[in-house]
């Protein structure tokens, strides 16, 4: 029973939640790296244990906590299908499922990720079915302290900006972006609730990079333009 119900059957004599000023809900700010930047990360962090996370995570757009979840039997081919997340409870970390309906999803990896992701099952030499596929030293789940530290050790190392782990995902969408991909094809990818919180995340990343001059009229209709 919410307070105007009870004022209204006499309950209470007045209602005390309306003098309470409701929390104004702003979006973090958020950076992202350039792509010489990513190239120099990339460059100094071969040496990483992470490096494959890291790779995929730049090629993916994938969620932290759906990379550290990444199991060998949700990758066949180049498709991933994104089924699992870790959230930490306590210093705990917890497998459950993504974080909306549409965050369990399928999507295309290219191909140079693909062999990423083959060098690193070599490298844990892990019998076909093995378990994740970004494990720690142990063989359990990666901590997000752990990768977060490396993130930034070799952002120093490559003398570039340090950003967060979530931020890896926001560098992926601006490169995408940049390339020319479609709002609905990259929410898709993202695994976001629909099309228009894309946009209304990344508006200012698509009309910094997708700016061009108003088509005429022949190419709006598909005709040449020297026609």
């Amino acid at each position: 029973m919410t307070f105007d119900d009870a004022l209204k059957l006499g309950l209470v004599s007045k209602n005390v939640a309306a003098v309470v000023k409701p929390v104004k809900y702003e979006r973090s700010e958020f950076q992202i790296w350039s792509a010489e930047e990513v190239i120099s990360f990339l460059e100094q962090a071969k040496t990483s244990a992470y490096y494959a996370l890291f790779y995929t995570a730049l090629t993916t757009g994938m969620r932290p906590g759906e990379l550290i979840a990444l199991h060998w039997k949700d990758i066949e081919g180049n498709k991933i299908h994104v089924q699992h997340t870790i959230s930490v409870v306590k210093n705990k970390a917890i497998l459950g499922s993504p974080k909306t309906r549409r965050s369990n999803r399928i999507i295309a990896i290219p191909w140079d990720t693909v062999s990423v992701l083959e060098q690193q099952r070599e490298t844990l030499d892990l019998p076909s079915g093995g378990t994740l596929v970004f494990p720690s030293s142990t063989g359990s789940f990666l901590l997000h302290g752990n990768l977060l530290r490396a993130l930034r050790l070799y952002s120093q190392k490559a003398n570039i900006t340090e950003i967060r782990m979530h931020d890896l995902r926001h560098t992926y969408v601006s490169m995408r972006i940049a390339n020319g991909t479609d709002i609905v094809r990259l929410s898709r990818d993202l695994g976001h609730a629909n099309a228009s919180f894309t946009l209304d995340v990344y508006a200012h990343l698509f009309a910094r990079y997708q700016q061009r001059e108003v088509p005429s009229l022949n190419e709006l209709v598909g005709l040449d333009k020297a026609a």
